[in-house]
Order: structure tokens, then sequence, then C-alpha cells
């Protein structure tokens, strides 16, 4: 008789697929803004502060890194991943993504946090079976590997 041990384990986590959605918020959040080409401004920087003359600038201090083309085209395909789920579910994933207080996700959506909670769950899971449906092993993801 042969003994038939449990199935593997997927190579796809809720874990797994949380970081990946944070990070690709982070890439996200350091991609510059939208600027309308064309227009520009011919005025110089006005100084409102004393620490402005010496060039000291707080925002200037917490430059944050740019972004690599790999990082990008990961945050690109994680993206997509938001689509399997339904709307209010993608929401309140990519709220969560973007490390929004469960209490901020509350008032405006207008829900109670279990109610959040089951949503965020619920669009994890399909997120989840989709990945270990079609990438079972990863192999999608590991070509972004940066390393």
């Amino acid at each position: 008789m042969i003994e038939i041990g449990p199935p593997p384990e997927p190579h796809w986590t809720d874990k797994m697929v949380e970081a990946y959605l944070m990070e690709a918020a982070d890439v996200m959040k350091t991609l510059p803004s939208v600027k309308v080409q064309g227009y520009f401004s011919v005025w110089p920087t006005v100084l409102h502060d004393f620490w402005d003359a010496y060039g000291w600038n707080e925002t200037a201090q917490q430059k944050r890194w740019r972004p690599t083309p790999k990082q990008i085209d990961q945050m690109e395909y994680v993206c997509q991943w938001l689509r399997w789920p339904s709307v209010l579910e993608s929401k309140i994933i990519w709220d969560r993504s973007c490390e929004i207080p469960w209490k901020v996700i509350e008032h405006k959506r207008q829900a109670s946090r279990s109610t959040l909670w089951r949503h965020y769950g619920s669009g994890i899971n399909k997120i989840v079976a989709k990945l270990n449906a079609h990438d079972p092993e990863g192999v999608v993801i590991q070509s972004y590997s940066p390393y």
C-alpha cells in the first residue's frame, strides 16, 4: 500500500501577497508626481525661513530612493492582482498596502472593522487562489527579483 502524504505546500500564501502589495505601494510612493508638460515657473524660490537661506530643507533631507526598472515592472505586475477581487475588496487591500489605519478606512468606507476585515481577507484569498492556480511555483515573480 502506498502512503499518500499531505499535498505539497503551495508557493503563494496570504503573507507573501501582502508583502508584495506593500512593496508595490512603497515603489508607487517613490515615483515622481505627474506634472503638466509645457508649464514652468520662472520665479525664484521664495525663502520663508532662516534655515531656507542656508539650504537646509526638511523634505530634501528625507529624499527617498528611486526605484529600479525591475522594481517598477514588478509593481505593475503586482498591481494587476487587484483586478481579481471585487472593487470594494481591491480598494480595501490597496488602502492597507499603503498603511492607512483601519480607523481611517472605516470612516472612508462607512463600514465596521469586522466587515472590512472580512472583505480584506476574502480579497487576499482570491488573489492567493488565482496565483496558486496560474503560477504555483512563483516563476513569474522570481523573474522580477532584483537580486
